[in-house]
């Protein structure tokens, strides 16, 4: 697990920035397929990005999902976009 909290936070405020970004970008084209614009976005990132993106799926995720940890970084993309676009 992380002993360096500090950098676990640092890396949390970007991945949320970084999400947040193609959250709008799905926001902006429409709902129609966002699974889509988030495999689009996901390619545009610079290597940096989504290997950060993929590092913290993979510390809250575990060793268990080795080869997994892009499907997973995606789907937590279009997870939050749903939570923040959640109309009850």
């Amino acid at each position: 697990m992380i002993e360096d909290t500090h950098l676990m936070v640092w890396a949390e405020e970007l991945v949320d920035k970084i999400v947040t970004s193609i959250c709008d970008v799905i926001s902006k084209e429409g709902v129609n397929n966002p699974v889509s614009v988030v495999e689009r976005e996901y390619e545009k990132l610079p290597s940096e990005q989504q290997f950060l993106l993929q590092y913290v799926v993979a510390v809250y995720w575990g060793e268990g999902y080795e080869g997994k940890y892009e499907a997973l970084a995606k789907q937590n993309i279009v997870d939050v976009w749903d939570a923040l676009n959640f109309a009850p």
